[in-house]
């Protein structure tokens, strides 16, 4: 369960970004230009453009966040100056930190998986074009 002290500033940045989305869908769903991915055709061009938006953002905060929450914890123990505490606070920092990593990387692990799974060059090619569409706004 979610402590009280956590759950409010949780809340507050989860209700921003639905604000943030909310007022996006609206045009969205009004845009002329269309773009294709794979087999796919008629796909608004604002789908990629707010897909690739939120992995940004998403590969940007998290591993913040990780990191800041991580750094309080270490200095919460650091000044209760217990040394289980802070061996603790040590490798729960860490764990946060290759958290992180992982967050910011899977982007790359996913495009790298796709490369090396797909056998036919043409197909390939098609997949990582799309993702390459949603992920980075790169739509051809």
């Amino acid at each position: 369960m979610i402590k009280k002290k956590k759950f409010f500033p949780i809340l507050l940045t989860f209700s921003m970004f639905l604000v943030n989305i909310n007022s996006v869908f609206a045009s969205v769903w009004t845009s002329t230009s269309t773009v294709s991915c794979g087999g796919i055709k008629n796909i608004p061009s604002k789908v990629p453009e707010l897909s690739s938006s939120l992995i940004s953002v998403v590969q940007v905060v998290v591993p913040v966040l990780l990191v800041v929450f991580g750094s309080i914890d270490l200095a919460k123990a650091v000044m209760g100056q217990k040394e289980d505490e802070i061996k603790k606070g040590q490798q729960t920092l860490i764990k946060r930190i290759i958290m992180g990593m992982l967050v910011f990387l899977v982007i790359a692990l996913v495009k790298l998986l796709l490369n090396l799974a797909v056998e036919n060059t043409s197909t390939r090619e098609s997949i990582i074009s799309c993702v390459n569409c949603f992920i980075s706004n790169n739509c051809g």
